[in-house]
């Protein structure tokens, strides 16, 4: 099992970019959150329907469903600036 922090750390971070390499996103946590993150995180978010990952190359990528925004907004994680586009 995951810190449930992490899926809402993964899905701030592809809110704001849309789509992004794994590795990238990854690159993009806190120290704290890389230190808690475990590849089942990614697994769970896709089978949840919130990410879509994808092979691109050699390296996944990975990008936020609507389904992963209407979550972030049901638990207030997307701020104004996301939503607005911005």
């Amino acid at each position: 099992m995951y810190d449930p922090a992490i899926q809402r750390a993964v899905l701030e971070k592809l809110a704001r970019w849309r789509r992004l390499p794994e590795g990238d996103l990854i690159g993009m946590l806190s120290a704290v959150e890389r230190l808690r993150y475990r590849p089942e995180a990614l697994q769970d978010l896709e089978w949840d329907g919130l990410i879509v990952a994808r092979e691109s190359g050699d390296e996944r990528m990975v990008s936020i469903t609507e389904a992963g925004e209407a979550w972030l907004r049901q638990n207030g994680g997307i701020q104004a600036d996301v939503e607005a586009g911005e």
